[in-house]
């Protein structure tokens, strides 16, 4: 047991000679041994994925951070191509109103 989590068994083969209390508390000192390994096989199991998890999150802000920059890059052309037109017809509306 780690805390009130069961982590694994541990079975014993048939002695020729009772098992005794140094027996038992070997083997729990086994057992605690066993079961951090156990822990921490899981951890690094739990790690791994967190990992590939913030891995693919960040590759798809990343994508979509890619997107929205050609996107305003397209707005930016538009913007500057509609400033462009309506300076141009300012200047001509003032070029027919200074020529009355």
């Amino acid at each position: 047991l780690m805390g009130d989590d069961l982590l694994g068994q541990i079975a014993l083969a048939n002695s020729d000679r009772d098992y005794t209390m140094a027996d038992l508390d070997l083997l729990k000192s086994v057992a605690v041994i066993f079961a951090r390994a156990i822990q921490r096989k899981c951890m690094e199991e739990e790690l791994k994925e967190e990992i590939a998890r913030r891995k693919d999150a960040e590759d798809r802000l990343k994508r979509a951070n890619d997107q929205l920059q050609i996107l305003l890059e397209d707005k930016n052309a538009r913007l500057i191509k509609a400033s462009e037109i309506l300076k141009k017809s300012v200047e001509r509306f003032e070029s027919f109103s200074k020529e009355d």
